[in-house]
C-alpha cells in the first residue's frame, strides 16, 4: 500500500514522519517537499540518507506536488493543507483521480486549530457553498491527523469522520532525535557551536515572513544570548555583531529545545508561531508580538 506525504516546511517534514512512525510506515512511502524554502534540495538530500527507507522528492511548489501525487496514484495522500479556494480545487482534482483512495491532513502547527481563519460572514458564505472554514473541514477529506485531539474538536466547525491523535508529541519526537535532526538539517556547525555556550538568559526571536531589524531594537536589551531566527519563507538577508543569527531552515521547535537544555531561561518573542503550541517547559517564556 503506497503512501505520499506533500510537505512545504521543515516542521511538516519532521510531522510526515512522526504521522509515518504512528502508522508503522516505511516502505513505499514517499516524502515531497516543495521547494519553497533556503536549503530545501540539500535538506531533501540528507534526509534521503538519514530516512533511506523512505523516498524523499523534491517539486517546485504545491501544485506540482499534487500534480505528482496524481502521477503516482497511490493509495493514501497526506496534506498539511485543506482551506482555500486554490487549495480546494487542486483537491478536489487528487479526489476526482484517486477515486476512493484516502486523502487525509495532517498537523500543520497553530492554524491547524484556528476557528477565526475567516469572519463569521464569509464563515456561512462558504459553508454554504460547501467550502471548509477550518482545516480538515474539506469534504473531499477522510480523516486528520493531530497532536491535540481534544483542541481540535474544541475549536473545529467542520470535521472530518476520524480524528486521529498522534502517538508521540512533536517535541518528545524532536527530543528522541536531536543530534541526527542538526545533522539532517544541515546545521551541525551552529549545533555544536551552539552547545558550547555559556549563560544563564537566552533571547530568541521568531520572525514572520518579513522582517525588519528594527523589530529588534524594543526585544534585544540588556543581557543574555542573543538569537535570531527568521522564518522559512522570509527572504530578508541579515548580518548582526551581537546577535546569533540561527539557519532560518532550522525548526524553531529544534532550536528552542536545544536553549532550553542549555540555559536557565529562554525567553522566545514570536508572532503567532507553533512552536508556542508545542513547547511547555518551565524554563521556556514566550511572547506573543503578533
Amino acid at each position: 500500500m503506497s503512501h505520499i506525504f506533500i510537505t512545504a516546511r521543515p516542521t511538516q517534514i519532521i510531522t510526515a514522519l512522526a504521522v509515518c512512525e504512528h502508522l508503522d510506515l516505511s516502505n513505499d512511502t514517499t516524502i515531497i517537499v516543495s521547494n519553497s524554502f533556503e536549503n530545501a534540495s540539500v535538506i531533501v538530500d540528507n534526509f534521503s540518507s538519514y530516512k533511506p527507507a523512505f523516498n524523499f522528492s523534491l517539486v517546485p511548489s504545491f501544485d506540482a506536488a499534487i500534480e505528482a501525487a496524481i502521477s503516482k496514484m497511490p493509495a493514501h495522500v497526506f496534506l498539511y493543507l485543506d482551506v482555500g479556494f486554490r487549495a480546494q480545487k487542486k483537491i478536489r482534482r487528487l479526489r476526482q483521480a484517486n477515486g476512493k483512495n484516502k486523502i487525509s491532513v495532517f498537523e500543520d502547527g497553530v492554524g491547524t486549530y484556528r476557528k477565526d481563519i475567516y469572519s463569521i460572514a464569509k464563515k456561512i458564505i462558504l459553508s454554504l457553498l460547501g467550502f471548509p472554514v477550518n482545516a480538515g473541514g474539506s469534504k473531499y477529506i477522510d480523516d486528520i491527523y493531530l497532536f491535540d485531539k481534544k483542541k481540535y474538536i474544541e475549536n473545529a466547525q467542520n470535521k472530518p469522520n476520524n480524528i486521529i491523535q498522534i502517538k508521540t508529541g512533536l517535541i518528545d519526537f524532536i527530543d528522541a532525535r536531536q543530534k541526527e535532526l542538526w545533522s539532517v538539517f544541515s546545521a551541525r556547525d551552529f549545533y555544536e557551536s551552539f552547545k558550547s555556550m555559556n549563560g544563564k538568559i537566552c533571547l530568541i526571536y521568531l520572525s514572520n515572513y518579513e522582517f525588519d531589524i528594527s523589530d529588534l531594537t524594543d526585544i534585544f536589551h540588556g543581557d543574555g544570548v542573543k538569537i535570531l531566527k527568521l522564518h522559512p519563507h522570509c527572504n530578508a538577508k541579515i548580518r548582526g555583531n551581537d546577535i546569533i543569527i540561527s539557519p532560518k531552515w532550522v525548526p524553531a521547535e529544534l532550536l528552542i529545545t536545544l536553549a532550553s537544555d542549555i540555559f536557565d531561561c529562554v525567553h522566545v518573542f514570536h508572532q503567532n508561531s507553533s512552536a508556542s503550541l508545542y513547547i511547555k517547559k518551565k524554563n521556556v517564556k514566550f511572547t506573543n508580538l503578533g
